[in-house]
């Protein structure tokens, strides 16, 4: 896979804000922003529906593919909100390590 650049991944819970902020972050820093949940959800399905007819590790194995899908298609550095549980598989992790030049994880609601 070919790394276009150094990546903003904002990592974290359900609802702490992620897609709420990181739009406001990309504008401010003039880079494009991307929801892997609003990409899962225009490719594949509703998430809490995808999980109910395949389960947690199908939704899982299904995000990584999507992700991987979605860094393939980025033309240039970006802004990411990865999905909560994302950084189950190895490999993605090393891949965000790899390619981030910042990884923000959040654990509690900032608001």
């Amino acid at each position: 896979m070919h790394v276009k650049g150094r990546h903003i991944f904002l990592i974290g819970p359900g609802g702490v804000g992620k897609s709420t902020v990181g739009p406001y972050l990309a504008q401010n820093l003039c880079l494009p922003f991307h929801d892997l949940d609003d990409y899962f959800c225009a490719n594949i399905s509703n998430i809490r529906s995808f999980i109910a007819q395949y389960g947690y590790g199908g939704y899982v194995r299904q995000n990584s593919y999507c992700f991987f899908d979605m860094m393939n298609s980025a033309k240039h550095e970006a802004v990411f909100a990865l999905s909560s549980g994302f950084l189950i598989e190895e490999k993605e992790n090393q891949f965000v390590k790899k390619t981030s030049r910042l990884y923000v994880p959040w654990v509690q609601r900032f608001y």
